[in-house]
């Protein structure tokens, strides 16, 4: 099965930015690096230098309407026309535009849009749902597959979480298309350790208050 993924794949920084790489990356090159059994996976960037597929002319529309901030700030769109065969379209995070028609589509998101806007930009509610009106709108009209807002024909929503899933489904999706599949990772040896009384736990993230740091501290408090 030869599968299009359309999904975040961070730049080449220098190695003293690594840090900077973001979990839809790691998402992105888990994927790439260890696709199913009998799945191919082509990267969007690699379909566009190849010509398998090209951005339209809703692609600049698109771009010019999340400069000017006329839609919530979020990944973006992709605008695509497929040229070559593909079995299948995996739209992770992206909102996505399509000149080809049937092709099944799966689309995925880690969390939700809506957590970015309201605990990194701080907007309220009213004005989250304000943004989406708008969004949801435009996305119905012009039949783009939003993860967030409108699922269109998709064959499924997957999302990381039950968490994440119930965030969705306040925002409008259909409970019976969405499908929880925590992230894979490479499972990593325990190593051998002294019996002891006491321990020390590191907690890895650049942001200790978004990532979860107070709520870890309380978990370890009533443990």
């Amino acid at each position: 099965m030869r599968v299009l993924l359309v999904s975040p794949k961070d730049p080449q920084v220098p190695t003293h930015l690594k840090y900077l790489m973001g979990g839809e990356n790691t998402y992105t090159q888990s994927l790439l690096s260890h696709p199913p059994n009998g799945v191919t996976y082509t990267h969007h960037t690699d379909a566009l230098s190849a010509g398998i597929i090209s951005h339209t002319m809703w692609q600049h529309l698109f771009t010019w309407t999340m400069k000017a901030r006329l839609l919530p700030p979020d990944a973006g769109f992709h605008c695509l026309e497929i040229h070559d065969h593909v079995d299948l379209i995996h739209s992770h995070v992206y909102g996505l535009k399509l000149e080809t028609k049937h092709i099944p589509v799966v689309l995925s998101d880690s969390s939700s849009n809506m957590l970015f806007l309201r605990d990194y930009l701080g907007w309220g509610e009213r004005k989250i749902q304000h943004s989406y009106f708008i969004r949801r709108w435009m996305a119905g009209g012009l039949n783009v597959y939003d993860p967030n807002l409108y699922l269109h024909d998709a064959h499924r929503l997957v999302v990381w979480s039950e968490f994440a899933k119930n965030i969705h489904v306040s925002l409008g999706a259909d409970p019976e298309k969405i499908v929880v599949i925590p992230p894979g990772i490479a499972p990593l040896p325990f190593p051998k350790r002294k019996q002891q009384d006491a321990f020390t736990v590191l907690f890895i993230g650049v942001w200790f208050e978004r990532k979860g740091g107070p709520l870890v501290l309380e978990v370890f408090r009533r443990l």
